[in-house]
């Protein structure tokens, strides 16, 4: 109770040296060392900060229901380099689906969903087949609820973002992002008036040799923009397809996809959201996106939030 009051006042210290002196008295007392692992665990040495998880996952392993130990469990998972040391110091459990399953609900039970779904994943990874797996894998993506908040910038090409553009959309349009957050997720949809009406143009008019190439110098202006705003602002950058939703411009829509995924999945820092070919059957929009010819039915979303969960869990395994 001292420990923990001096913790309350911040003063770390004297909660440890209160700690140190009760695991003198008795080395197993388990409420003092599910307080002290945590405290001393952000700043060991290495080979310290494996003794002290390995004092939390024994305290664990012998405290199932306890939602006291698994909050400081879940608090040493979530401190830098913890779930690498996690995983250094489970030896044979790190194989075992049941006990990684039980470490990654522990995870969370306290809220540390993102340490959670990488113990998620490597656990299906070790065997895809298990059903119970996959069950707690899914219910823990429904935890993490993702609220979609559109930005619109009206009328923007890429083309008008190229760095030497001085027409009004690109002001319109870093304006726009101006408003998101550092460190949020983003999920861009540009291209779809580039397609419409500029890059078969530009081959009429003899700029580029062929569509290959016109639809190359976009997606170039595109990723530099991209990469250059996930850079300045610690954006997690998901790139959206071109909605292949009008029949005069689709194919020239799709081979723009084509490129652009080719593109983005070959850079490491950017996530392409692969579905769009779930859009379409026999070349043509799926009856249940059709909406109001111009426009998709939201009903698409759901193919959204598949890719999006795809990118969250490759993100998690790399």
């Amino acid at each position: 109770m001292l420990a923990r009051a001096y913790l309350q006042k911040d003063q770390k210290d004297m909660a440890i040296t209160v700690l140190q002196g009760v695991l003198r008295e008795d080395e197993k007392n388990v409420d003092a060392l599910a307080e002290f692992a945590p405290l001393v665990f952000p700043y060991a040495q290495p080979s310290q900060k494996e003794n002290t998880l390995s004092v939390i996952l024994t305290l664990l392993s012998n405290n199932k229901d306890s939602s006291y130990v698994k909050e400081k469990f879940a608090s040493m998972c979530q401190s830098e380099h913890g779930l690498e040391v996690l995983k250094s110091v489970s030896g044979r459990a790190w194989e075992d689906i049941s006990a990684v399953v039980f470490m990654a609900t522990s995870l969370r039970d306290c809220g540390a969903i993102k340490e959670s779904l990488k113990l998620l994943d490597h656990a299906y990874r070790l065997e895809p087949s298990n059903a119970h797996t996959l069950l707690t894998y899914v219910h823990t993506m429904e935890g993490n609820q993702v609220t979609i908040h559109p930005i619109l910038s009206t009328g923007t090409k890429i083309w008008h973002l190229r760095e030497e553009s001085q027409f009004y959309p690109k002001a319109n349009f870093q304006s726009a992002v101006g408003v998101i957050p550092n460190k949020s997720t983003v999920m861009f949809c540009l291209g779809e008036i580039d397609c419409r009406e500029a890059v078969t143009h530009c081959v009429e008019q003899a700029r580029y040799d062929n569509l290959e190439e016109a639809i190359n110098a976009v997606i170039d202006i595109y990723l530099d923009k991209l990469l250059t705003l996930r850079k300045e602002r610690d954006w997690d950058v998901h790139v959206h397809p071109v909605m292949p939703i009008l029949e005069p411009t689709r194919q020239v829509v799709m081979q723009f996809n084509k490129q652009l995924a080719t593109r983005v999945k070959k850079n490491k820092r950017l996530h392409w959201l692969d579905f769009v070919e779930d859009l379409l059957v026999d070349g043509g929009l799926r009856p249940e996106y059709e909406f109001d010819g111009t426009h998709c039915h939201p009903a698409y979303i759901s193919l959204l939030e598949k890719a999006l969960a795809e990118n969250v869990s490759e993100a998690a395994q790399s």
